[in-house]
């Protein structure tokens, strides 16, 4: 569901949530054997649709085994099968879009859904009836896993630029993050330049599972970035990015080694391609995923689960803290 509601008092400002679909299919085959177990090999599909090869898989060159988004062109408007979508006019203004990140089967946050992998009929039959219902789902080709986030990122550009939006501002969230909207207007700059959230400093890479870093979706060999240290990035629960940079931002992003880590790679890599500055907002994140966080007074609360959200919202909105009484 597109919601429009009033950011700031007495000011005329629209702030639109958008819901993204993604169909199945693609990644970009690393072919590298040495990483199966540390990190889920990317599998090369036939492209169809909106991601359509520019040349055949077998004459593409990948160099030092990463790949560059360049290799495809993307094409086409934004449909799934018989799945029509409305969400803005082409040029409309907007002052805020909201994107919230999802997977493919999370049909529990009733609004929201962001990116489908393969779909059952089943899902196809939940996804067409909230088209029908509300009409404001993108729609895109690609696997949707882990590895792939970047992906999704660089389509939520690609809407942007291809409508020709005018944004002022983006805002990017992950389904798992429970959003304050009450502190919006508090958090919300229309004159920054900057990509604004959580910000990460001197970060390393997770070269390979041990111990102490069992997660592996984060790992990241030398082969995929070869610096010892990420640059300075926005974490992925959730960000803001001026309108006046996605062009540029989307643009860079078919000529950048691409890696899978979402934040990174957009935030981090392209963003510091174009000098795009990032921010930290102290007030931005919870990152404990407590319901029972320490400071009620922050934007987002991530990791929070469907149930957890129902719980921190009576704590927000309701002062309801009964259950901390455990903790």
């Amino acid at each position: 569901m597109i919601v429009e509601c009033s950011l700031l008092p007495n000011k005329n400002n629209t702030f639109h949530l958008l819901s993204v679909k993604a169909s199945s299919i693609i990644i970009i085959n690393t072919l590298d054997d040495s990483t199966n177990n540390a990190l889920e090999q990317f599998e090369t599909q036939k492209i169809s649709h909106h991601l359509k090869e520019t040349a055949p898989f077998s004459s593409i060159s990948f160099g030092s085994r990463t790949a560059l988004l360049s290799h495809f062109n993307c094409e086409g408007s934004y449909r799934l099968e018989s799945f029509d979508t409305r969400i803005l006019a082409r040029g409309e203004e907007v002052d805020v879009l909201g994107v919230i990140h999802s997977s493919p089967n999370h049909f529990e946050n009733l609004v929201f859904l962001l990116g489908t992998k393969e779909m059952d009929s089943h899902s196809k039959s939940l996804l067409s009836s909230e088209i029908d219902s509300f009409g404001d789902i993108v729609v895109e080709d690609f696997m949707d896993t882990y590895n792939n986030l970047t992906l999704k990122s660089i389509f939520m550009l690609k809407f942007i630029v291809r409508y020709n939006l005018k944004i002022k501002t983006l805002f990017k969230m992950d389904d798992d993050s429970y959003f304050n909207v009450e502190r919006f207007p508090t958090i919300i700059d229309f004159d920054s330049t900057a990509i604004r959230g959580f910000k990460y400093v001197q970060t390393y890479p997770i070269r390979y599972a041990t111990i102490f870093t069992v997660a592996s979706k984060w790992i990241c060999p030398s082969w995929m970035y070869v610096d010892d240290i990420y640059p300075e990035y926005i974490g992925g629960a959730g960000y803001l990015i001026p309108g006046s940079e996605i062009p540029k931002l989307y643009k860079s992003s078919f000529t950048t080694l691409f890696i899978h880590l979402e934040d990174v790679f957009l935030t981090g890599i392209i963003a510091k391609l174009n000098s795009v500055p990032r921010e930290n907002i102290p007030s931005f994140l919870d990152k404990t995923g407590s319901t029972c966080p320490k400071d009620i007074t922050m934007l987002l609360f991530h990791p929070i689960n469907p149930s957890k959200m129902k719980v921190i919202h009576q704590l927000i909105k309701e002062g309801d803290n009964t259950h901390c009484q455990w903790h």
